[in-house]
């Protein structure tokens, strides 16, 4: 009962865990981090060497897996990324099969998870600014990641260590292939399944041939870390559990096809030296798949999209399914349409500097910071832009698209400076966080005022422009040059959409 409930807290703690990796991984940065995603991951190659790299650096495909997860749960990384990492953590992963059969080598987990959570803990604890208490938070939630796999291997370390093997000699081949599955599904490891396979055929307690069933197992049971950390709504995530699933099964099901050749091959490329040839076969295996399936990769990526199939979000309220042949009714419910997008548009405004829309009524919810998924709910506006231009396109309503495309420019000038602003405020230079503050003042103000005047009308609400000297605030080494282009900018484009929007 106990070694059940510690496996059940170490599932809930590499569930929470990342849930808070993908969490810190949207407030560290996300355009910086697209950009290093993009720079690295945007060929299938880049991705395979990436997924590679980590994995062999990190000793473990089922983190990589995890980190894949997050980013693709975080909107980061493309679905097509992550298939080419997927790719290459598979084949980083041997590199731990040739550290165990070369210089006998165990992973300990705790080697990475306990720096992590030391330095994570006590940065995050320590730190002022924003933007590194969420680098912390980053380490804190990956070294959880770790201690929740942890708990579940130890939790069932003694129902493997009675695993007698050399009872299992005579059995149909699905069987060991099963048994490897199986074994890495409950210690949360293809790694450590390894090095249990490698010790049993050292001491002779195993048949080669037994040796290289259970490893294929071994590659199909690592995918069960993917489905555990795609647990939740997000289609993303399930469909690179998918991807993984397919990609070892169908590996696994070719090299079963060639075993026999492929297992005398290893043997004599390794010179009868079973260890060796374990640890060539783990890797031809591995990089053959890789192969294989590389000229399907487009067909892997529909086939999860068609299994996993995105829910259409119905953004709009009043022009749903509306019948265009009734204009005068039409017209009516676009002008509902419209005040619907220019609030949320407003408090998208806000959302971008962290203001909860709340402050409309209570202005005390301007001193409070809060995180806001901005790309998400500016994907929805465009949606919601979308749906509004083809209705009124319909019934020829130029005074709605007039309107329409002034506010839709006014919200990709907000977007387009969005990472500066979260910048400025988890910058430590005070001339850019008074210069934040005072905008989400002006913001709230004004945010307000247009929306009563466009609801009620009557005098349309002024915006005095915002100025700053940067001339003076250089001199005074307030700011560096580098910082003032940027400055420069983001002021431009905030007074151009407010602009934008008090001409409609």
């Amino acid at each position: 009962m106990y070694q059940i409930l510690s496996f059940l807290a170490g599932l809930g703690i590499f569930i929470f865990a990342m849930s808070l990796l993908e969490e810190s991984i949207k407030n560290i940065g996300l355009k910086k981090l697209k950009d290093f995603v993009k720079k690295y991951t945007n060929t299938i190659y880049g991705g395979i060497l990436t997924g590679i790299a980590i994995t062999a650096l990190i000793q473990s495909s089922s983190a990589t897996t995890v980190i894949v997860l997050a980013l693709v749960g975080a909107g980061i990384m493309p679905l097509k990324n992550a298939i080419g990492i997927i790719f290459g953590a598979n084949i980083g992963t041997t590199v731990t099969t040739w550290i165990v059969a070369l210089l006998g080598f165990k992973l300990k987990i705790t080697l990475l998870s306990n720096p992590l959570l030391i330095i994570g803990a006590l940065g995050y604890l320590l730190a002022e600014n924003k933007k590194y208490k969420n680098l912390f938070l980053f380490m804190v939630a990956f070294g959880l990641v770790f201690i929740g796999l942890e708990f579940m291997k130890e939790s069932m370390k003694e129902i493997a260590n009675t695993i007698d093997l050399s009872k299992y000699q005579n059995y149909n081949f699905l069987f060991y292939v099963g048994l490897g599955i199986v074994i890495t599904a409950i210690i949360q490891s293809s790694s450590a399944t390894t090095a249990i396979v490698l010790t049993a055929l050292a001491e002779g307690v195993i048949e080669y041939k037994i040796a290289l069933l259970i490893i294929i197992g071994a590659n199909i049971g690592t995918t069960i870390t993917a489905w555990l950390g795609s647990i939740g709504k997000d289609y993303n995530k399930k469909r690179v559990a998918l991807i993984h699933t397919v990609f070892n099964i169908t590996t696994a099901l070719l090299v079963l096809a060639i075993l026999n050749p492929l297992s005398k091959l290893t043997l004599f490329i390794s010179k009868n030296d079973y260890i060796i040839a374990v640890s060539i076969f783990h890797t031809v295996f591995n990089v053959l798949g890789v192969l294989i399936m590389l000229p399907f990769v487009n067909m892997l990526e529909k086939f999860s999209k068609l299994i996993f199939k995105e829910k259409p979000v119905i953004v709009t309220k009043y022009i749903t399914h509306i019948d265009t042949s009734l204009p005068e009714i039409v017209n009516e419910a676009l002008h509902k349409e419209l005040k619907r997008f220019i609030k949320k548009s407003l408090k998208f405004y806000l959302h971008t500097f962290k203001i909860s829309s709340k402050a409309f009524k209570n202005p005390n919810y301007l001193n409070l910071f809060i995180d806001y998924d901005i790309e998400k709910e500016y994907s929805l506006l465009k949606k919601l832009s979308s749906e509004i231009e083809k209705t009124a396109l319909e019934v020829n309503n130029d005074e709605i698209l007039k309107i329409l495309y002034k506010i839709t420019l006014s919200n990709k000038q907000i977007k387009d400076i969005a990472h500066n602003i979260d910048e400025f405020l988890f910058d430590d230079n005070e001339f850019l966080k008074t210069y934040i503050m005072q905008i989400r003042n002006k913001l709230l103000v004004f945010a307000k005022e247009f929306y009563e005047w466009f609801k009620h009308g009557g005098k349309k609400p002024e915006f005095k422009e915002i100025t700053i000297d940067i001339t003076l605030a250089i001199k005074e080494n307030k700011i560096s040059p580098y910082i003032s282009i940027t400055l420069l900018n983001v002021n431009y484009y905030i007074n151009n959409a407010i602009k934008n929007l008090i001409d409609i």
